[in-house]
């Protein structure tokens, strides 16, 4: 704790500070690079209060120990990275300010890669790949947001056995009016899942038709569609679950690669329902 005064006082001579409550920042300080000790206890507004004042701190430079411009509010840094941050706080010239947009760019492109023709692409049709290690760009890929099940393994419910569908097979629910986790969230994860396996002329189709609904009362174009994509090499089976008073709280978006073993069945699962390309 007089390791944290000490320092903003110091820092308080040699810079303007008058941007920051700097009784604050050096809780944060303590905080953030020596023991995180408010990431998982303490009270809620006290864990808020130290966090703001953590963030304020990196955006005006003051705290900084990421070349990339990250962010961790909440880790615990080991001994090494805490002497980084602390040497870069004490020498302004090698502070950093944080940068959202820079990382958001930076992390946008790491991603891009593992998108279809991308350079670390990663065909989730391929089976002679793991099913986990397909699985696992998906997770790479996605925030949690999306409620999604890739098939990675063949089912068994009850006394039924239910084999893969498709080599490839993402079945996904997007569910509205939840403050909690809002529906633009679970379109990104989705848009992200989309741009892995086809281009993104294909992906704006889905996500702009998806686009119309912001609301369990708002409706789609029609209730059940399907779009065919990359030269009709997936399907996306996309249905409203409406209720009596079409009212619809989740909508239905199934991922399919179309292999042998789908197209078999193809008939029984579109059934009636229009197909776009």
């Amino acid at each position: 704790e007089q390791m944290a005064v000490l320092m903003i006082r110091w820092l308080e001579q040699k810079e303007d500070l008058s941007g920051l409550d700097t009784s604050k920042v050096a809780d944060a300080i303590l905080d953030f690079v020596m023991v995180g000790a408010y990431a998982e206890g303490g009270k809620k507004e006290i864990r808020e209060e130290y966090q703001s004042a953590v963030k304020k701190a990196y955006v005006l430079g003051l705290l900084t120990g990421y070349e990339d411009t990250s962010f961790r509010p909440q880790g615990i840094l080991i001994r090494a990275e805490a002497a980084t941050v602390v040497v870069r706080m004490l020498e302004a010239k090698r502070r950093v300010p944080f940068q959202p947009e820079v990382m958001i760019e930076k992390q946008q492109a790491e991603k891009a890669q593992y998108y279809y023709g991308g350079s670390k692409w990663l065909d989730p049709a391929d089976a002679k790949i793991s099913k986990l290690e397909r699985g696992k760009v998906d997770r790479i890929l996605t925030t949690g947001a999306l409620s999604y099940n890739p098939y990675l393994h063949n089912l068994v419910e009850g006394d039924q056995f239910i084999p893969d569908l498709s080599v490839d097979e993402v079945n996904t629910l997007i569910k509205y009016g939840r403050p909690e986790n809002p529906y633009q969230a679970q379109l990104a994860d989705l848009e992200q899942l989309l741009l892995r396996r086809v281009s993104r002329a294909d992906t704006e189709k889905v996500i702009q038709f998806l686009s119309r609904k912001t609301s369990p009362a708002t409706n789609l174009e029609v209730a059940g569609i399907g779009f065919m994509l990359r030269n009709d090499e997936y399907l996306v089976q996309i249905r409203e679950n409406t209720d009596l008073e079409d009212i619809a709280y989740s909508v239905m978006v199934n991922i399919i690669y179309r292999d042998d073993k789908w197209k078999s069945l193809e008939k029984l699962y579109i059934q009636e329902i229009p197909i776009r390309h």
